[in-house]
């Protein structure tokens, strides 16, 4: 222990400076790349399944245990193997991305699930955890990948350098330990843009054409690594086995190109079946969820992550909404001077300026949940409602209370 210095020691926590301008070029951004597509992936099939399954408390507990679980095993299944295939994995992650998607916006469709039926806890607990257990399982075997190409590509500098065996032999584990804190490192660099992404900047409008652009970039990533004339993994430009890799690459970039212009339609193809039955009148995403209105015999219904918000015209529902409270507090018409409303259908507040009170406070968190109301409201009720009388508020109603 004492003939190791400081300057070993400092290898365990510290990427080593002479190998910063190979990785800066080329596993740097692998590696950061594959923790922004766990990091996006995660919370992006995390609010599908939410969705899917009128999420709580117990369902996220599901969904975050399985995706430990099954990451875990793939980095246990990683360890087994001997073979360098990184970009291999990474070239089926982009595979892998898609077809969960698609899966998990089918699984109503698959359960034969209609609107408004609850899930059992035990379709939740299976469906969550083998959904899911694909992509953990790649995520968790590109950890070790990473940390095995990172080793090798080490230990090959240091014998191109003409170090003796023995040091080698003595450096081996120290260049272990550097191999997995520098992976690391670099993926929770990734796990941390990508959080920071998706909160600023995909949450937004990330949809299956974002998918797929993350895609695009994992295909181009792997066939970079693979390139045997960079020479990052031992290989010949002739390889049939490098030829095949190509080929698929071109294959899954054509793949993706296609479903860049087909996304819209694609996911407009899902809702539909969803709803099947109704006329999807319009879908639109925000920071909260998604918001889709439906429509038969002539009346609409907002869903809001797949629970339905309100039904409108329904002006019988109105009437008893705010009428029999009133006369079950007794309240005259002097009394009603402030009124605190909770979101819903705005046909409740017609009934309520019936009152004349001084004003209404109408508090809803999400903006385009009231503009699709109020896009209703206009096409089902004639009556505009003023302006001075309601106070539209957006906020989470327990905050404003």
């Amino acid at each position: 222990m004492s003939n190791i210095g400081h300057s070993d020691l400092g290898i365990l926590f510290v990427i080593r400076i002479s190998d910063f301008g190979f990785m800066r070029r080329t596993f740097f951004p692998a590696f950061i790349l594959v923790g922004i597509t766990s990091t996006l992936s995660q919370t992006l099939f995390t609010r599908a399944l939410i969705q899917v399954f009128y999420g709580n408390e117990l369902c996220l507990g599901v969904i975050f245990s399985g995706w430990l679980f099954f990451t875990g095993i793939g980095s246990i299944i990683g360890r087994k193997i001997q073979k360098i295939l990184f970009p291999e994995f990474m070239l089926s992650l982009s595979i892998i991305l898609i077809l969960e998607f698609l899966l998990v916006k089918s699984i109503k469709n698959i359960l034969n699930i209609r609107m408004g039926e609850l899930i059992g806890p035990v379709p939740m607990i299976l469906f969550s955890f083998f959904t899911l257990a694909p992509l953990c399982f790649i995520m968790g075997i590109l950890f070790v990948q990473g940390c095995k190409l990172y080793h090798s590509r080490g230990a090959g500098e240091q014998g191109s350098k003409g170090e003796s065996p023995q040091h080698l032999r003595s450096s081996a584990p120290l260049l272990k330990t550097e191999a997995i804190t520098s992976v690391y490192i670099l993926d929770a660099i990734g796990d941390m843009l990508g959080g920071i992404l998706f909160a600023y900047l995909f949450i937004h409008f990330f949809s299956l054409t974002t998918l797929f652009l993350f895609c695009l970039f994992n295909i181009f990533m792997a066939w970079i690594i693979k390139n045997p004339t960079l020479n990052l993994i031992q290989g010949e430009i002739r390889n049939p086995k490098y030829r095949l890799f190509s080929a698929y690459c071109l294959l899954l970039t054509t793949y993706c190109i296609l479903g860049l212009f087909f996304a819209k339609n694609i996911e407009q193809m899902i809702i539909k079946q969803a709803y099947k039955g109704y006329n999807v009148v319009s879908c639109k995403r925000s920071i909260y969820g998604d918001i889709v209105v439906i429509n038969r015999d002539n009346l609409y219904s907002l869903y809001q992550n797949g629970v339905l918000s309100f039904t409108t015209p329904t002006p019988l529902i109105a009437e008893e909404t705010v009428h029999f409270p009133a006369l079950m507090y007794k309240c005259g018409i002097k009394d009603m001077k402030r009124i605190l409303v909770l979101g819903g259908t705005l046909e409740v507040l017609n009934e309520l300026l019936k009152y004349n009170p001084e004003i209404v406070y109408y508090v809803e968190i999400d903006k385009k949940l009231v503009a699709q109301a109020d896009s209703l409201y206009r096409q089902t009720d004639k009556m505009p409602i003023p302006p001075e009388k309601v106070k539209r508020v957006y906020q989470d109603g327990r905050k404003f209370v």
